[in-house]
């Protein structure tokens, strides 16, 4: 997994901040790391990303998320008051979101996972399991680290967030 590879260190991520049990990201040891699913699950640490208090969580050192591309904005307001380093998959759009520079500002490293039409980068589910798709646009992962006493420049906006969201589904290919 290059993800994990890059960013995962010696002992690979910890949690899976948003995933559901189908699609939770694999721990070294082959298992599911523990994860918050959108909905009360057997498998589930907890519900919704946005209702936890990540201090409180003992594997919490080195987690992941790829939030839906529309949450992004949201989780970043949400994970950065932690300061907690993480890693986040997101996409590179062009022009840049309003997200992106706040995201630069705090990554120590970024990762290529793909280019626009390559078809070894996402998973998408459906009635025969979870099948490679032609990824829209380039991939990156980040490695958010870089953490200021000052506020964030999303402090600012207002952001609706539904506490109940629905999760595309979309898995890294590893």
């Amino acid at each position: 997994m290059a993800v994990d590879h890059a960013f995962g260190g010696v002992t690979g991520h910890s949690f899976d901040l948003m995933a559901l049990n189908s699609n939770a990201v694999m721990g070294k040891d082959g298992k599911p790391l523990p994860h918050f699913t959108p909905h009360q699950s057997p498998c589930s640490a907890g519900v919704n990303l946005f209702c936890q208090d990540l201090t409180r969580i003992t594997e919490m050192s080195n987690p992941y998320v790829f939030p839906p591309f529309g949450l992004i904005g949201p989780v970043l307001k949400f994970l950065l008051p932690f300061k907690i380093p993480f890693m986040i998959v997101v996409p590179e759009f062009i022009p840049p979101p309003y997200w992106w520079p706040e995201l630069m500002s705090h990554s120590i490293h970024t990762h290529c996972l793909g280019k626009g039409g390559d078809k070894h980068v996402l998973l998408s589910p459906s009635k025969f399991g979870y099948v490679p798709v032609v990824c829209l646009t380039t991939m990156c992962a980040c490695r958010v680290a870089r953490f200021s006493q000052q506020g964030s420049c999303l402090d600012g906006l207002l952001f609706s967030v539904r506490l109940c969201v629905k999760f595309p589904g979309y898995i890294l290919l590893q």
